[in-house]
C-alpha cells in the first residue's frame, strides 16, 4: 500500500488537492518504560532465555546488534471466534489518524444478530482500551478486508458473505471521535463465482484499483482479477487482466501498490512471487508487464493462500517486501531509481518466521515486524533497506497470567499500520479457551540514530 504522504491527488471524491502529512518526527526508542537486554550466547536448544519478565534474544543475527529492548504486551478486549481474526498478512487492517487514535478492522466471527462479522474498533489511549465504532454489513466469519487512509477518510474493499467484493468509504470525525460509513458499492458479484482476499489502492491520478481472487464453482479454477473504480468508486470496471495462472490451486494472493507513474502489483502463484505493472497513462485494460522475483525453497511455503508477505513503498518509489523462507525473515527491495528488484536479504536465522508486517515512518525509516517463535521482533532500516538493525523484541504475557484459561501464543498473527509517525502499534492474535484474543504492543519512536 502506498504511503500517501508522498503524493497529492486531485479527486472528485476530494474537492481539493491535499497533502497527507505526518508530523515530521525522527524515529527513536523511548527507553523509559522498556527494559534493556543484551545479546546472550547462541544456544542450539533455546532461542530465548527468560529471567522473570526479562527475555534475552539469542537468535542469530547477521547485523550483529549489541543491545535490544523489550516491550511487554498487554491483553485487550478485542476478541473473536474465528482464526481469521487478523487476516491476511498482505492486507492492511490498522491505521493511525491525525489525532493519534489507532483503528483496527478485524473479524469477530459469526455474529448471531446480523451479518456483520467485520468490525471496526478504535483506541484513544494508546491501546489501553478499545471501543466499537462500526460493523461492516454483509460480512461473515470468512470475510477479510483491506484499506488505505487518506487524511481522515478510510477506503475499504472487503469480501462479502455472498461471495462478492464490496467497496466502502468511511469518514472519521476528529472532534467527535466517530466514524461514519458512506455508500457501499459492489466491485464484483458474479453467479457461480466466489471472490475473496481483496486489496485496494489509489494511483497518482486519483483512480481507485482493487485486485482479488475469484474461484469458478464449476471448474474450481482460481484466478486473480483486477478492477478499476475511477476516482469515486461508484462504478467498477473489469480490466480483463488476469494475473498469473488460472488453475485449481488456491495458493494465490495479490497486493496492489501505486508508484508515481504506474499501478503495480506483487502477486503469488503457489511458491513464486511476481511483479506486474501498468503505466498510468495507458488505457485501463492494457496488459500488464510481468516478471518473477522470488521463489520459496521446496517445502518452505505452508500458506494455504500464499499470502505470507507484506509490502510498503516510499517517497523514492522503492518497494519494500518482507516474507519468509525456511523459517527465516526475507527482505526484497524494488529499486525505484533503477526499476529493478534487488537480490533477497536474509534478516534472521530460522526462528519459524511466518508472520510479518512492513511499516514506514514519516521520514522514510523502514520497520519490519515479524514473529520469532511465539514472540515478535522488529527490524529497522534508516537507509531505504540497504542495512538493518534489530531494535526491539515484543513479549506476550506469561501463561501464568491466565490461571483459569488454556492459552497458546504459537504462530502469532500480527498486524501493524503501513504508515506510522511517533509510535508503532502492533496487535498480536493468540488462542484462549478455543477462541481468539489479542495482545497490544506500543513502541514509541523518537530520534533513532540515523547511522544505524
Amino acid at each position: 500500500m502506498k504511503n500517501l504522504s508522498h503524493f497529492s491527488f486531485s479527486l472528485i471524491l476530494f474537492p481539493q488537492i491535499f497533502f497527507f502529512n505526518w508530523q515530521n518526527n525522527s524515529l527513536a526508542v523511548n527507553s523509559k518504560s522498556q527494559d534493556k537486554i543484551t545479546t546472550a550466547q547462541y544456544s542450539k536448544t533455546s532461542n530465548f532465555y527468560r529471567a522473570g519478565r526479562k527475555v534475552y534474544n539469542v537468535a542469530q543475527n547477521p547485523y550483529n546488534y549489541q543491545e535490544s529492548k523489550v516491550v511487554n504486551g498487554t491483553t485487550t478486549n478485542l476478541k473473536s471466534t474465528t482464526d481469521r481474526m487478523l487476516s491476511y498478512r498482505h492486507q492492511r487492517h490498522t491505521w493511525i489518524t491525525n489525532d493519534g487514535a489507532i483503528h483496527v478492522l478485524f473479524n469477530q466471527g459469526q455474529n448471531q444478530y446480523d451479518a456483520s462479522s467485520l468490525v471496526l474498533y478504535s483506541s484513544f489511549d494508546d491501546g489501553k482500551s478499545w471501543n466499537w465504532m462500526l460493523s461492516i454489513p454483509n460480512t461473515s466469519s470468512e470475510s477479510t478486508a483491506d484499506g488505505f487512509l487518506v487524511r481522515q477518510k478510510l477506503f475499504l474493499a472487503y469480501s462479502s458473505a455472498t461471495g462478492g467484493i464490496i467497496f466502502l468509504p468511511i469518514t472519521y470525525n476528529l472532534i467527535k471521535k466517530k466514524w461514519k460509513a458512506g455508500q457501499t458499492n459492489t466491485v464484483y458479484q458474479a453467479r457461480n463465482f466466489v471472490a475473496t482476499s481483496p486489496t485496494i489502492t489509489v494511483n497518482n491520478r486519483g483512480n481507485l484499483w482493487t485486485a482479488f481472487i475469484a474461484q469458478q464453482n464449476y471448474t474450481k479454477n482460481y484466478s486473480i482479477k483486477v478492477f478499476n473504480g475511477g476516482n469515486r468508486g461508484l462504478n467498477w470496471d473489469y480490466t480483463y487482466v488476469n494475473l498469473g495462472i488460472i488453475d485449481e490451486s488456491a495458493r494465490k494472493s495479490a497486493r496492489l501498490v501505486a508508484l508515481k507513474d504506474r499501478i503495480g502489483v506483487v502477486y503469488t502463484n503457489d511458491d513464486t512471487f511476481y511483479w506486474a505493472y501498468k503505466i498510468d497513462s495507458f488505457f485501463f485494460n492494457t496488459p500488464w508487464q510481468s516478471q518473477s522475483i522470488f521463489t520459496y525453497q521446496p517445502g518452505s511455503n505452508n500458506s494455504l493462500y500464499s499470502s505470507h508477505f507484506s509490502l510498503v513503498s516510499d517517497s523514492l518509489d522503492n518497494i519494500h517486501l518482507a516474507t519468509h523462507d525456511l523459517g527465516k525473515l526475507i527482505y526484497l527491495k524494488f529499486d525505484g531509481q533503477n526499476q529493478t528488484w534487488n537480490p533477497k536479504k536474509i534478516l534472521s536465522d530460522d526462528v519459524r518466521v511466518g508472520y510479518m508486517q512492513t511499516s514506514l515512518s514519516a521520514d522514510n525509516k523502514l520497520l519490519i515486524t515479524y514473529n520469532q517463535l511465539t514472540q515478535v521482533g522488529v527490524f529497522e532500516s534508516c537507509n531505504y533497506g540497504e542495512s538493518f538493525n534489530f531494535i526491539n523484541l515484543f513479549v506476550p504475557p506469561e501463561q501464568s497470567d491466565f490461571p483459569d484459561s488454556n492459552v497458546s501464543f504459537e504462530a502469532p498473527r500480527i498486524i501493524a499500520p503501513a504508515a506510522v509517525n511517533y509510535k508503532l502499534p502492533v496487535l498480536q492474535q493468540f488462542q484462549i479457551d478455543g477462541e481468539y484474543g489479542s495482545i497490544y504492543y506500543n513502541l514509541q519512536l523518537t530520534n533513532i540514530d540515523s547511522n544505524s
